[in-house]
């Protein structure tokens, strides 16, 4: 049976750095040379080693891949007021406004 932190990697492996804006930004992307899988299961290890529980660890991956789905949020200005905004497709079952919420438990 797969912890909180598996399954949440499940959810977040179908995702590459190019699907967010906030990371689609920088230059590079893809270190040569470099494993950033070993530095993530480093990461999660050093969360373990202060005593982080699975469900802490699981908490703290998701609200940071909350925040990378919450900058693809897209704004528009309503077809009836031009001083508001509204999130485009907000209804969108895959959208991102969609993970941030599930992600963030709301």
């Amino acid at each position: 049976e797969a912890g909180p932190v598996e399954e949440l990697l499940a959810v977040a492996s179908a995702c590459s750095a190019g699907d967010f804006d906030y990371l689609a930004m920088s230059s590079c992307q893809d270190l040569d040379g470099h494993d950033e899988a070993v530095d993530f299961d480093e990461t999660v290890e050093a969360m373990r080693a202060f005593d982080m529980t699975e469900q802490d660890v699981a908490d703290v991956l998701a609200a940071i891949l909350a925040v990378l789905h919450l900058g693809n949020i897209r704004f528009r200005a309503p077809a009836n007021n031009s001083e508001g905004s509204e999130v485009v497709d907000a209804g969108a079952e895959g959208g991102p406004l969609a993970h941030a919420s599930r992600l963030l438990g709301v």
